[in-house]
């Protein structure tokens, strides 16, 4: 549409006034297109791995881990590509992961300060599948979850955490080897569930999709 006539009005969305009448689009565009994370234990420690798809005002990375899946620690940074609408990748080395199970996530920083999380990988080791083991299915789970663990600790408690290490649920388990847990009353989202012992304690991601 073409017009000889010049007319100036301001629009406004979210608090911005467009003032200039471009018709500026604002927010909605995510600051990083996360396309995959992965790790895997290496000779040298863990090796984690992860690639963008598209980075806006990205400034960088913060790698974390967590062994219990409720306290979450720092443990390196990588720069951004700023801005990039190509794929990025990145890889950093944990040189001092825990013996047995470790849980990862990137945090991704802009350069006002917001910041966005990657999904979190489990890296177990060789040593620790093979002393202790518990299996959590189906996951994704929707109404209900079935614990199996392959042997020492009859008497133990299971605990369902979310993300942030809250406790959402806890069970105690007497004399027994495989605990069935209802989620009817948990939401839709990404948990860890742990089985935790007298002597040992092992964790997993749980997938809740109702």
């Amino acid at each position: 549409m073409t017009t000889d006539n010049r007319e100036s009005q301001q629009f406004s969305s979210g608090g911005n006034t467009d003032e200039n009448n471009d018709f500026g689009m604002w927010g909605g565009a995510l600051p990083v297109e996360w396309l995959s994370i992965k790790g895997r234990w290496i000779p040298s420690g863990v090796e984690l791995k992860w690639a963008t798809g598209s980075e806006d005002n990205n400034s960088h990375f913060v790698i974390e881990r967590t062994h219990d899946g409720a306290h979450w620690e720092v443990i390196g940074e990588q720069d951004g590509a700023g801005f990039s609408s190509s794929i990025s990748r990145y890889q950093f080395i944990d040189e001092n992961p825990y013996a047995d199970v470790n849980y990862y996530r990137v945090k991704q920083v802009d350069y006002d300060g917001q910041f966005d999380y990657s999904d979190v990988v489990m890296v177990h080791s060789n040593l620790a599948q093979e002393q202790f083991e518990i299996t959590v299915f189906p996951n994704p789970a929707k109404n209900n979850v079935t614990v199996e663990w392959n042997k020492g600790e009859r008497n133990s408690s299971i605990i369902i955490m979310d993300i942030n290490g809250k406790v959402i649920q806890q069970e105690d388990i007497i004399n027994g080897y495989s605990h069935s847990i209802d989620l009817s009353n948990i939401d839709s989202g990404v948990y860890f569930i742990q089985l935790v012992g007298s002597q040992e304690t092992k964790t997993e991601r749980l997938v809740v999709k109702h």
